[in-house]
């Protein structure tokens, strides 16, 4: 075997480790903007809600190999380059990581926000499978933990309004997905809310959402500089938008850019 298709390599690419590793940027962000100090001493925290979102891809991909080898998406699990019981190892051993330094190293608040995340994040594929009107809800719940996380390590109260905001634009994000993915979760036997109201309606509701959302950023931060960021987003969505007419996967492929830029404005509304 050679050492790039060795299970270890494979579980890596399957964890999305570049990508696991936003959701700790974002709780980063919320202590930078507690201040530098407090994130020069604290930054190391971050490591349980990277290593839980890296447990979350793998448990997606393991639920998901059937349909995923009839897709063809070129997942190690779906190829067979990774075998179940490495990949179930491997989610044991990054569940039981994150656990011990929480446990170690962080307080009551921030331990049962990671605990009900990894909850979270293991029970997904099977909620979205059985009940899809709700999956863009849950993801939209999912995708807020890591700055909730980041709140709990300062201890600070949350401020409903930012949570409110950011987890319209991901519903909205994901309804419009829901509209791209329509005619293969059709076949697939899966009715999600655009196979209820059209997909017209779904993707007018959809950017309505994400647009009105990310617009809330450009008056609420106190840092111009952050509400210029937040002017930049609805800036780069309406181009995201404009795109959309032509090349839809393209388009809600790049909204992931005022998507991370909006949620960097969000976590300075949490500080």
């Amino acid at each position: 075997m050679t050492p790039i298709n060795s299970p270890f390599i494979q579980l890596l690419r399957t964890s999305r480790p570049f990508t696991s590793s936003l959701s700790g940027v974002l709780s980063l962000a919320v202590l930078f903007f507690a201040g530098p100090t407090f994130m020069a001493q604290q930054g190391f925290r971050i490591i349980p809600i990277v290593l839980v979102t890296m447990v979350g891809f793998i448990s997606n991909d393991i639920y998901d190999r059937r349909k995923d080898a009839l897709s063809g998406n070129g997942r190690p699990i779906a190829l067979g380059l990774l075998s179940r019981a490495d990949a179930l190892l491997g989610l044991c051993v990054l569940s039981v990581g994150a656990i011990m330094i929480e446990l170690f190293v962080g307080n009551l608040y921030s331990t049962a926000v990671l605990l009900a995340t990894l909850v979270a994040v293991l029970l997904y594929s099977p909620i979205a499978a059985r009940l899809p009107l709700l999956k863009d809800f849950y993801t939209a719940g999912l995708s807020v933990t890591p700055l909730l996380y980041g709140v709990s390590i300062t201890g600070a109260m949350p401020n409903a309004l930012p949570f409110v905001i950011i987890g319209a634009f991901i519903i909205g994000r994901e309804l419009v997905l829901d509209v791209l993915d329509l005619d293969g979760d059709m076949r697939s036997g899966v009715r999600t809310v655009p196979s209820y109201i059209g997909h017209r309606l779904s993707t007018l509701i959809g950017w309505t959402l994400m647009i009105t959302s990310v617009s809330f950023l450009t008056i609420l931060p106190a840092l111009p500089l952050m509400r210029a960021l937040g002017v930049g987003a609805v800036a780069m969505l309406l181009v995201c938008l404009l795109q959309y007419r032509t090349n839809e996967r393209k388009a809600i492929a790049l909204s992931r850019v005022p998507m991370l830029a909006g949620a960097l404005v969000i976590a300075s509304l949490l500080a």
